[in-house]
């Protein structure tokens, strides 16, 4: 009877178990984006410093250590470090994913990087020209594929929001924001000179080829002051005087 008794009790452990899982696998109710992949996430634990629901993006605030929607329009709010799995009022626990699928987005561009927005907590296929951030990945129209294990660098965030391009560099225009510029063939030859006399080479300033040598009497003509009526005196090696020059001996 015994023996019975505890079958019996494990089967409902077992039947309870499946009943919990099925749902947290349903979408909550009146919740717009839903978790995929239960058992392919990463998640955790964080105090909510602001209500928050299933599918925002979040921070953690250095001031407190509790999340908040993240914002790329925001310094204080960036960058994102997770989106929310289940939604949460202020001060309780909330579910932040850092590696994970959620649903319930629409036209999405499938194959095409989510970026932080710059409406707070939201993601969107065009990046902020704040600070950029790419926190996931559409894997179709209406889902994304969430990681952010590399993406808690603001400096690494903003080339990673970047898309590259033949004959483009990177380049810094703020705190945590990065930019392309053009970079053409000349530049790049010029850019792998080895050493100083190669540079001058490359750019025609090749002293005695292509610009006037140093000269000591030249470098002494151009330290004269000249005026009417002078003329330029030698008074000695690398040294040169102006002086007076007569209407008769201009004659």
């Amino acid at each position: 009877m015994k023996k019975r008794h505890t079958k019996i009790i494990n089967m409902m452990l077992v039947i309870a178990l499946v009943f919990m899982l099925m749902a947290a696998l349903v979408p909550q109710a009146n919740a717009t984006y839903y978790v995929k992949s239960l058992n392919a996430r990463i998640s955790t634990l964080i105090t909510a410093g602001e209500d928050l629901a299933t599918g925002e993006v979040v921070c953690i605030k250095d001031s407190d250590g509790y999340a908040y929607k993240a914002d790329a329009n925001d310094s204080d709010l960036f960058p994102a470090i997770g989106v929310v799995g289940k939604g949460a009022s202020s001060g309780s626990y909330v579910e932040i994913i850092t590696r994970g699928k959620l649903s319930g987005w629409s036209s999405l561009a499938e194959g095409q990087p989510g970026f932080l927005s710059d409406t707070a907590g939201a993601v969107s296929q065009t990046a902020s020209t704040t600070y950029q951030q790419q926190v996931a990945i559409a894997v179709s129209s209406t889902e994304y594929m969430f990681d952010f294990a590399e993406k808690m660098d603001a400096e690494l965030a903003a080339i990673a929001g970047l898309t590259s391009a033949a004959n483009k560099y990177v380049y810094f225009t703020g705190s945590g924001a990065a930019a392309l510029g053009t970079v053409s063939a000349y530049i790049r030859g010029i850019l792998d000179d080895a050493d100083e006399a190669t540079f001058k080479a490359s750019v025609n300033l090749e002293p005695g080829t292509d610009v006037q040598a140093y000269d000591a009497e030249l470098a002494a003509v151009a330290g004269l002051t000249f005026a009417d009526d002078k003329i330029i005196l030698g008074t000695g090696a690398g040294t040169i005087a102006t002086a007076d020059c007569t209407v008769f001996a201009q004659s």
